[in-house]
C-alpha cells in the first residue's frame, strides 16, 4: 500500500507500476478489519499477487511470481512485515512507522494507551471492526488494563516473531517523536533481521 498519493506519483515516475488497495473492512473493501492478521489481511495481499502475475505489464520472476516491493506507513508497513513472513513472492520492504508487536506498542508496559487507542477508534468508526477491538477499548478506557483475551487477540496481530521468517531486503523507517510506535517497534525488527543476516537498513526521521 503506498504511503499516500505523493509516493505513489514518484514511484509512477519513477517507472514502476503501482498497485494500492483499500485493506478488508476499509473504505471500498468489504471484510471485517482484523489488523494486519497473518490470517486474514495477509492473505488478502496474497490474493493480489496472484492478480498482479496475470498482467501484461507485470514482470514475472516465475509462473504466478511477480517482481514486487512493497512501501506503506503504520497499517500499511505492518502489512508489509507480515506479508513477506508467508509469501516470499515479496522482494523488498519498506515498512515507514510500523510496529513489532501490538502490545508492546499500544499496551507497553501494562498500560493502556487510551489517548491513541480512542483516536483509532475514532478513526474506525466507518470501517467493519472485529468486535474484539471494542471490547478492549471499552474495557481499556473503564480500568486503564486489558484482559488476557484482548491482549491475546491484540498479539496475534502483528509480525512479532514472525520476523525471523522475512528474508528479503528491508528498509525501516521509523520516527523518534512517535509515541505510538516507538522506536523500540523499529529497532526490534532490525535487530531481529539483522540477526538472520537479511540486507537491512533503518533510518529515523
Amino acid at each position: 500500500k503506498a504511503y499516500g498519493p505523493p509516493l505513489t506519483q514518484q514511484l509512477r515516475d519513477a517507472g514502476y507500476n503501482v498497485l494500492t488497495w483499500d485493506p478488508r473492512g476499509w473504505a471500498e473493501s468489504t471484510g471485517t478489519v482484523q489488523v494486519d492478521s497473518v490470517d486474514y489481511e495477509a492473505r488478502d495481499v496474497q490474493q493480489l499477487l496472484d492478480w498482479v502475475a496475470t498482467q501484461p505489464q507485470a514482470q514475472l520472476d516465475s509462473v504466478r511470481d511477480p517482481r514486487s516491493g512493497m512501501v506503506g506507513g503504520s497499517y500499511g508497513g505492518g502489512i508489509q512485515l507480515v506479508t513477506a513472513a508467508i509469501d516470499c513472492r515479496v522482494d523488498a520492504l519498506v515498512p515507514i512507522v510500523a510496529w513489532h508487536s501490538l502490545t508492546s506498542s499500544l499496551y507497553k508496559a501494562d498500560t493502556f494507551k487510551a489517548g491513541w487507542a480512542n483516536l483509532l477508534a475514532a478513526a474506525g468508526m466507518s470501517a467493519d471492526l472485529d468486535p474484539a477491538i471494542a471490547q478492549a477499548s471499552e474495557a481499556g478506557n473503564t480500568t486503564g488494563v486489558l484482559g488476557p483475551a484482548d491482549v491475546e487477540w491484540f498479539t496475534d496481530r502483528g509480525p512479532a516473531q514472525l520476523v525471523a521468517d522475512i528474508t528479503v531486503p528491508t528498509l525501516i523507517v521509523q520516527g523518534t517523536v512517535d509515541t505510538l510506535f516507538t522506536l523500540d517497534e523499529g529497532v526490534s525488527n532490525y535487530e531481529m533481521l539483522e540477526a538472520s543476516g537479511v540486507p537491512t537498513a533503518m533510518m529515523w526521521f
